[in-house]
C-alpha cells in the first residue's frame, strides 16, 4: 500500500515551503503522466505530492511584440491547438503534434516534459532551437536560466528539490524565419524518438542566404544538445544540396549517442545525417509559404 500526502498550494512560495519541509521526499506533480506511473511501479518513493494546478498564471500562452512566454502547466494539447504557436513557432507545434498519444497530450505539461530532462523528450530540441530560457522559483525569488544550461545530465537539471519551474520564454520568431521538428522512431510516432532534430532558420533580407540558424538534437547525447559546428557551416551561405550534405555530416559527427537496446550509436548518427536536410527544407518551405518569396 502506497502512503503519501497530497496538497494543492495556491502560491509558488507555499509549494516551495512544503517541498523543503519534508524529510523524505516531496515531489511536484504537473500532468502526472510520468510521476504517477513511477509511483505505481514503485520506482519513485515519495511522502508528499505537490500539485501546481491551483497556482494562478502557470497555465498560459502569452506574447507581446518581443517575447513568447508559456506557463509551465500549459498542456501539450494546448500548444498543439494554439493558432498562434502553429503560425509563429511551427517548430513547437511540430513537437506537440508528435508528442505521445492524444490522451497523453491532454494532460502532459510543457514544464513536466522539461523537468523530466529526458534526452529524448519531444519538446526540448524545439525549445533549444528557439533559444528558449526558463524562469524558476528559487529561495524566495524568480531566477532565469538559458535552457541549454538547464540540464546537467540524463534526467537531471539545475533545480534543487524546492525549486519550481514557472515559465518558458523565447524571442518571437522573425518574419523571415521558420522552424521544423522531426523525429525518427522505430515503430510509430508515439514511441520515444531514436533521434530527433529541431531547426530554426532565418533568411537574410534578400532571401538569398541563411542569416541565422539553430540546430538542436534529441536522443543524441546525455542531454539535448546544439550542433553548433553544423550551424556555422550554414550561416551566411546559400542553402544548396551540397551545403546541406556538408552540414548534415558535421551534425552527425557532433552527436554523442550511446548504444542501447533500441539502436546503435552508429545508426542514430546516420539518422541525424538523413533528418537534417529534411528539417531544413521543411523550414524553407514554411518561409516561402509565409512570405511569398522564392528561395
Amino acid at each position: 500500500m502506497l502512503h503519501f500526502d497530497y496538497i494543492e498550494p495556491t502560491t509558488l512560495e507555499e509549494a516551495a515551503s512544503a517541498l523543503s519541509a519534508r524529510e523524505v521526499a516531496g515531489k511536484i506533480i504537473a500532468g502526472g503522466t510520468d510521476v504517477v506511473l513511477q509511483i505505481k511501479e514503485e520506482k519513485l518513493a515519495v511522502d508528499l505530492l505537490v500539485s501546481l494546478a491551483s497556482i494562478p498564471g502557470l497555465r498560459s500562452i502569452h506574447h507581446d511584440e518581443k517575447w513568447v512566454t508559456i506557463g509551465a502547466m500549459t498542456t501539450i494539447r494546448e500548444l498543439e491547438t494554439s493558432g498562434f504557436i502553429r503560425q509563429s513557432a511551427p517548430i513547437l507545434f511540430d513537437a506537440a503534434d508528435e508528442f505521445g498519444s492524444a490522451q497523453t497530450r491532454n494532460v502532459a505539461t510543457l514544464g513536466g516534459n522539461i523537468c523530466n530532462a529526458s534526452p529524448a523528450a519531444d519538446s526540448l530540441p524545439a525549445l533549444l532551437a528557439l533559444k528558449a530560457d526558463v524562469t524558476y522559483w528559487n529561495s524566495g525569488e524568480m531566477k532565469r536560466q538559458d535552457l541549454h544550461q538547464f540540464f546537467t545530465g540524463a534526467g537531471k537539471t539545475i533545480l534543487d528539490r524546492a525549486d519550481i519551474l514557472a515559465s518558458i520564454r523565447f524571442a518571437k520568431p522573425h518574419p523571415r524565419s521558420a522552424g521544423a521538428y522531426l523525429k525518427f522512431s522505430s515503430r510509430n510516432g508515439m514511441d520515444l524518438p531514436l533521434v530527433s532534430i529541431g531547426v530554426q532558420l532565418q533568411m537574410d533580407q534578400y532571401f538569398s542566404g541563411c542569416e541565422d540558424v539553430t540546430i538542436a538534437l534529441g536522443a543524441a547525447a546525455p542531454t539535448p544538445m546544439r550542433a553548433t559546428g553544423a550551424e556555422k557551416i550554414l550561416k551566411g551561405e546559400r542553402i544548396t544540396e551540397e551545403i546541406l550534405a556538408y552540414a548534415a555530416d558535421q551534425a552527425s559527427q557532433e552527436a554523442r549517442p550511446r548504444d542501447d537496446f533500441r539502436a546503435s550509436a552508429g545508426y542514430r548518427k546516420a539518422m541525424i545525417k538523413n533528418l537534417l536536410p529534411v528539417a531544413i527544407n521543411r523550414a524553407l518551405s514554411r518561409i516561402r509559404q509565409n512570405t511569398g518569396k522564392e528561395i
